[in-house]
């Protein structure tokens, strides 16, 4: 998911939606992630960004992850 919202601009999920803001003259451009019923918004920068998707990456890199993954993946097919 964070890789497709970098590239398409727009992700929804069940309790949450993402976009970007495109860079304009003025401002750079931004990431953001709302809760459906609008009430938390978190926005990011494209460092911040990159930090995020660094930390993901390492995080689901862990084997104790992986092996839930994998649990998981037995039960519910692929994730």
């Amino acid at each position: 998911m964070l890789e497709r919202l970098e590239h398409c601009g727009t992700w929804r999920g069940t309790y949450y939606h993402a976009g970007t803001i495109p860079e304009t003259p003025d401002k750079p451009k931004r990431f953001y992630f709302r809760s459906r019923t609008g009430c938390v918004t978190f926005g990011f920068s494209v460092e911040e960004w990159q930090r995020l998707k660094s930390l993901f990456t390492a995080a689901l890199a862990t084997p104790e992850l992986r092996r839930f993954f994998s649990e998981l993946s037995l039960i519910y097919g692929e994730l």
